[in-house]
């Protein structure tokens, strides 16, 4: 079986998920540079460490995963990690109310600098379509002050990490995030051994298939606003919730 993560099984839900993208961001330069690129954010100046927070609470516009703030610069990252969570209303760039949106054009408008929503989210989301077209919609009618919004995935993220070139400050950390994410997010590979033990008469697919249906009934039976998805390479099934347990 393949390496596991020191963060296996400790970072399991999107708050611990955001804390730890933080943390590397914080710690890795080159991967926050990586990343805003991907999501068509120019950096002109360098960012510190303490510019970057999470769980920001916006005055009244919501809470912000996760905050990159200089006095050139705002950029919002709405992170999810379970693929059937909808975004809520003060997430959203298609509604009137107040809002990520209203918050970074204000700060566009006030400070005159660029300001971005980067949405980062599993390649599987339930709702990357539409939300995917809520965006194409808000650039078509965009004005003068609109920000830079977009869409990226947990791939994307990957794909940064895997280049662990000279700029590395800590390439051991890095190499533990890349793992993580390979386990939640990434292709799910088969070994040598693997593949021909699923060739066999022996292998019960159609036990595989019955336990697949049994935890996806437990799952419509509580209702997916009551419940939580794990979905990696090596685990499957999901939590339930009570109140905030």
């Amino acid at each position: 079986m393949p390496d596991k993560s020191i963060f296996h099984r400790i970072v399991t839900k999107e708050d611990s998920y955001t804390q730890l993208l933080c943390n590397t961001l914080k710690r890795e330069p080159s991967l926050l540079g990586d990343l805003l690129e991907k999501a068509e954010i120019k950096l002109r100046d360098p960012i510190k460490s303490e510019d970057i927070r999470t769980q920001v609470r916006l005055n009244g516009c919501g809470t912000a995963d996760l905050l990159i703030q200089t006095d050139k610069l705002s950029v919002i990252f709405e992170v999810k990690t379970d693929q059937h969570r909808p975004l809520e209303e003060t997430q959203k760039l298609d509604v009137n109310r107040q809002g990520y949106k209203h918050w970074l054009e204000d700060k566009k408008a006030k400070e005159k600098y660029e300001a971005g929503l980067v949405y980062l989210v599993p390649g599987n989301w339930e709702y990357r379509t539409d939300n995917a077209n809520s965006i194409e919609s808000y650039k078509k009618n965009s004005k003068r002050l609109a920000i830079n919004a977009c869409q990226i995935y947990w791939d994307d993220v990957l794909q940064c990490l895997q280049k662990n070139d000279s700029r590395t400050r800590d390439p051991i950390i890095v190499e533990e995030f890349r793992l993580l994410l390979m386990e939640r997010f990434g292709p799910i590979n088969f070994s040598t051994e693997e593949n021909k033990r699923m060739f066999t008469p022996e292998f019960q697919m159609e036990t595989v298939i019955k336990l697949n249906a049994v935890l996806e009934g437990l799952r419509a039976r509580v209702a997916k606003k009551e419940s939580e998805s794990v979905s990696a390479s090596y685990e499957f099934g999901f939590y339930l919730k009570k109140g905030k347990r």
